[in-house]
Order: C-alpha cells, then sequence, then structure tokens
C-alpha cells in the first residue's frame, strides 16, 4: 500500500496542484468549496493559465465564472 504525504507548505495551492494533475472532479470540489481562483503560483501562473492547458472546457467556464 502507497502512502502519500501532503505538506501545507506546498508553494502552490490545492487548487493549482490539481489543475496540473488534470483532475477536473477535484477543481471543480474545491471551487465549489469557495476555493479562491486569484491564486498565483510559485512559477507566477494564475489559475486560469493553467487552466488552458490542463482541464476541460467545461471546467475552465468555471474557473472564469468565478473570476468576476
Amino acid at each position: 500500500m502507497a502512502i502519500y504525504l501532503i505538506s501545507l507548505s506546498l508553494p502552490n495551492s490545492f487548487l493549482s496542484l490539481s489543475i496540473t494533475r488534470c483532475r477536473d472532479e477535484v477543481v471543480m470540489l474545491l471551487l465549489e468549496s469557495g476555493a479562491s481562483v486569484s491564486i498565483v503560483n510559485n512559477k507566477g501562473q494564475n489559475t486560469r493559465s493553467l487552466a488552458v492547458s490542463h482541464l476541460k472546457e467545461s471546467t475552465r467556464k468555471s474557473i472564469r465564472a468565478r473570476e468576476c
């Protein structure tokens, strides 16, 4: 059995990590729970720019809707 450790001091938010792992369902759950879409990751990329290359169009639309 594999054990995964997650550090709360990661330079990326859980939302950014979920996006870069192409986890649309996790991204939607985080958005519904109130995750901020205005956070920039450790490379200076915002949520929207990451989503373009990693997520489905429907998930990207949900991110755009929360930017307003």
